[in-house]
């Protein structure tokens, strides 16, 4: 008998200083078609608590942040989610305030032209039924660029993830797969919307051993080439929208995402999931027996009383005690669900809060031929200047970024802090630059939002990324657990 429960973990509002922007000011429109965009990510944008841990999460791998760092997640199981059902939603918006003067965002080494009217979306939802999982989550960047001649281009790339999982031998081990997508869209008052799309597969795993608080996680991402959609409006024989030449495909880059996770103190990492569908089997099967025996019962009833009227009389009554002993069975597994459920939250509950969650992982990225960075390609709306030798000067090369991020709970049940560091490299064979990451969340109040969802304690959680010509501050509320 089915038994629901109901998580929600809603980023409700996100204001964030990513000061996006332009590349190399005063660059001219590129000159041909013959290149491909590399939608490579270096700053992280990216749920709160996975920026606030560096982007090393693919050894952790929980709740619907994990879908950006391991293809397993959506079936690896929180220490609350122990409900049959259990859903999980994120959103949230962010949008440049102009704090800084000194932004490079994609690590060119120029100091970049703001875009103010940048503004960069996030949602997904993720659903896990008993040892299966399955979620979506995409990003949205959306540009509003003015040519010279004063014609606006509207640009929006989005980034998506579906995926699906299954975990074995008591949620020991998270196997997931499902497809990385990406698409590319353009806009203007003169001319119909233009659009790139494409997708690939990836695959994952997350080992995560009952008892033992360590866990290792891998996933690998096989490129997407986003091609072409519809017909390439074209200028002079150059495929153009606005003052934008046109690339051949937009590519995201390969990449092999490895992790390990260690927790220090009382609290376990790894706890067994039992079904509570299983924990319900056996009473099911008893007031399976006992509704069997009734029925064999009342057939031997009616076959030793030879008057057909008396019989038809037995057969109601029969089947009226019959129907009320069901309503009560059902009232009875209701209770013993309920108990059931009780006693796992009541086992969530007197779990120690002292902890110190350590997570340390890599991320390789693959190469992109012909590749131009999409700062550089968005900057083709600055005044003129050579664009020569731009084409293949990003992504050609593979990248290797080291991740750590550390978690720990200095006052129990309150307040959490993060902290972690990841190295982001350069596209453009150039040096790297190191970030480093601070995380909180404070824990504030209980609600149901007036009775439209479970009651849960929710807090304020705030994440900031720190690199030289960088600087990111997001908040959010979210629910504590």
């Amino acid at each position: 008998m089915p038994r629901f429960g109901l998580l929600v973990s809603m980023a409700t509002a996100t204001v964030s200083a990513l000061t996006l922007a332009s590349v190399a000011a005063h660059a001219d429109p590129l000159s041909t078609n013959d290149y491909q965009i590399d939608l490579y990510q270096g700053p992280l944008l990216l749920p709160i608590r996975v920026v606030s841990l560096g982007g090393s999460y693919a050894g952790y791998g929980e709740d619907i942040s994990g879908m950006v760092a391991n293809a397993a997640a959506p079936a690896v199981r929180e220490a609350h989610a122990f409900r049959h059902v259990e859903v999980d939603l994120a959103g949230s918006f962010s949008f440049p305030l102009d704090l800084f003067e000194n932004n490079d965002f994609d690590n060119s080494g120029d100091i970049d032209a703001d875009y103010s009217s940048f503004i960069y979306l996030n949602g997904g939802v993720m659903v896990q039924v008993g040892s299966f999982g399955a979620g979506v989550l995409g990003d949205l960047q959306t540009y509003r660029l003015t040519n010279p001649s004063g014609t606006t281009t509207a640009v929006v790339v989005g980034r998506y993830h579906g995926l699906v999982a299954t975990s074995l031998v008591e949620g020991q081990l998270a196997v997931g797969a499902g497809v990385r997508a990406v698409s590319m869209g353009f806009a203007t008052q003169e001319e119909d919307d233009f659009y790139y799309v494409g997708a690939s597969p990836q695959v994952g795993f997350l080992a995560r051993p009952n008892g033992i608080p360590f866990r290792f996680g891998a996933t690998i991402r096989m490129p997407v080439t986003a091609s072409p959609a519809n017909t390439q409006p074209r200028h002079d024989g150059v495929a153009r929208v606005g003052n934008l030449t046109l690339p051949n495909r937009v590519v995201q880059p390969w990449e092999l995402e490895v992790g390990v996770a260690v927790q220090v103190g009382p609290r376990p990492l790894n706890i067994p999931f039992v079904d509570p569908e299983d924990m319900d089997d056996e009473a099911e099967q008893r007031v399976k027996r006992a509704r069997e025996d009734r029925a064999r019962d009342r057939q031997r009833i009616l076959d030793s009383e030879p008057d057909p009227e008396r019989r038809a009389t037995l057969d109601r009554e029969l089947r009226q005690a019959d129907e009320d002993l069901r309503a009560q069975e059902e009232a009875w597994l209701d209770r013993e669900s309920d108990y059931a459920l009780g006693r796992l939250d009541d086992a969530f509950s007197e779990l120690p809060r002292q902890r110190l969650l350590l997570l340390l992982s890599l991320v390789t990225s693959g190469p992109v031929a012909r590749g131009v960075s999409l700062e550089r390609f968005l900057a083709q709306n600055e005044p003129a200047a050579s664009s020569e030798g731009v084409i293949g000067k990003a992504g050609a090369e593979v990248n290797f970024s080291p991740r750590f991020g550390v978690e720990g709970e200095p006052i129990d049940n309150r307040l959490v802090m993060r902290v972690g560091s990841y190295y982001e490299p350069s596209r453009f064979s150039a040096v790297g630059r190191q970030h480093f990451t601070f995380g909180a969340l404070l824990k504030l109040f209980t609600t149901d939002v007036f009775g439209l969802l479970p009651e849960l304690p929710y807090g304020v959680e705030a994440g900031v990324d720190l690199a030289p010509r960088y600087q990111s501050v997001s908040a959010t509320i979210t629910a504590f657990r």
